[in-house]
């Protein structure tokens, strides 16, 4: 339940955070302490608890805003990419791209349906979903399908698989991102004939953590349309 979420995991989260900042650094800093202290510097007479307690703080500051503010700040980056030989009829023509969105305890129904409709909302002539859409397990792969469904765009909605839409599952997110109306690419690619003209090659790479990728194949019928220019995803 979202209520519980809320109050167990996201401070759970910081608390996580704090503690990946204050342990590694921390234990440096306790190393340099006793080297310090073993060649008789007056530094060394500080306390290392001084050092754990103000990384651990930093660690918390830092948790809180991640979880608590830039979970929900959802920011839109445009980047410009230039192809050569891209026909004429292809200038401008733009990908909405969602990516690692981890469906799951943080990432509530009403903020991925807000994702959603923002990415819909661009203009994009084509989304591309790449990766990632689960933390792991079953539990929330109906979120997966109606996050899916709320976003569009002219020429549709391509997926890949992440690592961790693996984890817990085999065909469960693909099966999930197909049901909301996209198609999943692996190790696949299809030639697109957008409605403004031209062609290009959508190609997609399957996941390379679980040792699934395979370029050559993903490639395979590049070469039956070689003027054509190719996106890999």
């Amino acid at each position: 339940p979202a209520s519980a979420a809320e109050s167990i995991d996201a401070p759970y989260t910081v608390q996580l955070c704090a503690s990946m900042i204050s342990g590694p650094f921390g234990a440096a800093a306790m190393l340099v302490h006793a080297v310090l202290f073993l060649v008789g510097a007056r530094f060394a007479r500080v306390s290392p608890a001084g050092y754990l307690l103000g990384l651990h703080i930093a660690g918390l500051v830092m948790g809180t805003y991640a979880t608590y503010v830039r979970r929900i700040a959802v920011r839109v980056r445009r980047v410009r990419v230039p192809v050569r030989a891209l026909p004429e009829a292809l200038e401008g023509y733009t990908l909405a791209q969602l990516s690692d969105l981890h469906c799951g305890p943080n990432l509530p129904r009403w903020l991925y349906r807000s994702v959603a409709a923002r990415a819909s909302s661009l203009g994009a002539d084509l989304v591309v979903l790449t990766g990632d859409m689960i933390t792991d397990g079953t539990g929330y792969l109906d979120d997966v399908r109606d996050l899916v469904s709320r976003v569009s765009a002219p020429d549709g909605v391509y997926a890949v698989m992440g690592n961790h839409d693996y984890f817990g599952t085999t065909e469960g997110v693909a099966d999930a991102m197909r049901e909301g109306g996209a198609t999943v690419l692996r190790n696949e690619s299809v030639r697109l004939r957008p409605a403004r003209g031209g062609a290009f090659v959508l190609a997609g790479l399957e996941d390379t953590w679980t040792k699934r990728a395979d370029l050559a194949r993903t490639m395979a019928k590049r070469g039956d349309h070689e003027g054509d220019p190719c996106v890999l995803l």
